[in-house]
């Protein structure tokens, strides 16, 4: 979604049910070891 979307980070964070961007960014760059937003 990240790629190939023109949503914000924070949109697509609550899109997939996160309570908050800061949450999702937490996760996601654990997971995958950069910043959603680097990952555009």
């Amino acid at each position: 979604m990240l790629s190939t979307s023109d949503k914000t980070v924070k949109e697509i964070a609550f899109s997939l049910g996160f309570e908050s961007a800061f949450h999702f960014s937490k996760i996601y760059k654990k997971k995958y070891g950069l910043s959603p937003g680097k990952s555009r």
